[in-house]
């Protein structure tokens, strides 16, 4: 046993490993500027900062956030594409820049072309006009940064053919950024031109080292920092140290309550079977896990949290208006007070699950000739079950235990979402609406090593209920 946890250890490493490099990916992938994101929003676009100091600031943040790095520790590309992109540090620059380059292959005409614009653009900024001529230059300026944003030839064309046409009808414009303008449409000219596509099918593989990206993502995770939330900016570790608490309660009751319950009702179901009792049992709990939780929960509000019905339960919250007040010993009764409609919806649909699984196996290992040979040798009846037949029926039982954890760390989200219930769940519905994207890639990597450690303990508590279950045999 001992060698097969060591192995089952050993395995979970490199599927742990796969894990986090699918969230980084996907924390990589998500729609938006990650940087944008993170900053403060005086200094997103659309604000009155000056761009030179935005821009400033979005390079101090992304080199903090290591988006001034290679992505991984080696990259598989073409030599068409320069090993030097991922130092273009604004996002969508970078992303219209690869797509110019898998157009023509030809790096060193596209950052020619790319670095005339950003000229364009120095020299619009720079140059001293009257205030009523203003307008004129921030036209150019305004249509030269839409040219970092596009690749297709078609737009490019005629956002240049718009400056020309702007340069054209303005003497200002012709003795002020004219020249730039002119030099913008001459590389683009020479891009086209050059087109050297067939680069793109000679591979190439770039080796980082350890200053990449993954790696100081990896690193942060590995000492619990998974960055900052986008929507107040305080550290997500935190948040998640909040809400994990009220989880892992209402995880930790509804499930010992739903095996404390489900056991016994399948163990009478199995001693009943065929009988009014049995066939009573199975209508119910077939009926109670065919209602879904948020239709229980509306029932269960409506019928007892309501003055006009029953108003046992509170309807939301977690305690009482100025419990932080009140004795240790009565906060607790408050808390268990509000948390105990939550907690039976988490657990309800354990209950008939466990129940009925656990009824089949017993009705499937009572044939056995181990059980027959246990009633022959006048065993109690009682001994025979609890003993003998339920020990070899659980492990559908284990199998749903091994859904414990990640139960318990990713929450129950439509019960806390209904109830008002800060923990796992709530935090998760309020990431995703809110597009909080670091806040979700640690809910999902917390809870897919969480499933990697549930299945570990099943594999082991098999082997401990069932004796036919061996790992040290070959």
């Amino acid at each position: 046993m001992l060698k097969y946890i060591l192995r089952r250890i050993l395995l979970v490493l490199p599927t742990l490993f796969v894990i986090l490099v699918i969230s980084f990916m996907v924390s990589r992938s998500v729609p938006g500027d990650p940087v944008f994101l993170a900053m403060d929003g005086q200094y997103r676009p659309g604000s009155n900062v000056d761009p030179a100091v935005r821009q400033q600031v979005y390079a101090g943040m992304s080199h903090k956030m290591g988006f001034d790095q290679p992505m991984f520790y080696v990259t598989f590309s073409s030599v068409a594409y320069p090993d030097t992109l991922y130092r273009i540090m604004q996002l969508t620059e970078r992303s219209n820049l690869a797509e110019m380059v898998h157009r023509y292959g030809d790096w060193p005409e596209i950052e020619g072309y790319h670095e005339s614009i950003k000229r364009l653009i120095v020299r619009c900024i720079g140059t001293p006009v009257k205030p009523e001529e203003r307008a004129e230059i921030l036209e150019v300026q305004v249509a030269a940064e839409e040219l970092l944003t596009v690749a297709m030839p078609e737009e490019i064309s005629y956002r240049l053919h718009w400056l020309d046409s702007l340069r054209l009808m303005s003497s200002l414009l012709q003795g002020t950024v004219g020249e730039q303008i002119l030099e913008v449409q001459t590389k683009f000219v020479e891009v086209q031109a050059h087109s050297s596509r067939w680069k793109l099918y000679v591979p190439t593989l770039q080796f980082h080292g350890f200053q990449n990206q993954f790696h100081i993502w990896l690193t942060g995770i590995l000492r619990g920092e998974f960055g900052k939330s986008y929507v107040d900016r305080r550290p997500v570790g935190d948040k998640i140290g909040e809400a994990m608490p009220w989880t892992i309660f209402m995880g930790f009751f509804s499930f010992a309550m739903a095996y404390l319950i489900a056991i016994p009702v399948g163990v009478y179901s199995v001693q009943n079977r065929n009988l009014w009792q049995d066939r009573t049992a199975t209508i119910l709990l077939f009926l109670l896990n065919s209602v879904p939780t948020f239709v229980m929960a509306m029932l269960t509000m409506t019928f007892l949290c309501n003055p006009e019905y029953l108003q046992i339960f509170p309807t939301s919250g977690i305690n009482s208006d100025g419990a932080e007040q009140w004795p240790l010993g009565y906060r607790l009764l408050d808390y268990a007070y509000h948390l105990t409609l939550p907690t039976l919806l988490f657990s309800y649909h354990s209950i008939a699950f466990v129940s009925r699984q656990l009824r089949g196996g017993m009705l499937e290992a009572s044939h056995a000739d181990y059980i027959r040979t246990a009633r022959a040798k006048g065993l109690p009846e009682g001994t025979v079950v609890w003993r003998h037949l339920l020990r070899n029926s659980l492990i559908p039982v284990i199998t749903h235990l091994a859904s414990l954890l990640p139960a318990l760390v990713s929450g129950a989200l439509i019960t806390e979402t209904i109830f008002s219930v800060p923990g796992m769940g709530q935090l998760t519905i309020q990431a995703i609406s809110s597009y909080d994207h670091p806040a979700i890639i640690a809910v999902f990597t917390i809870t897919a090593f969480a499933t990697l450690i549930g299945l570990l303990m099943a594999d082991v508590l098999y082997a401990l209920v069932d004796p036919r279950i061996s790992y040290d045999k070959k």
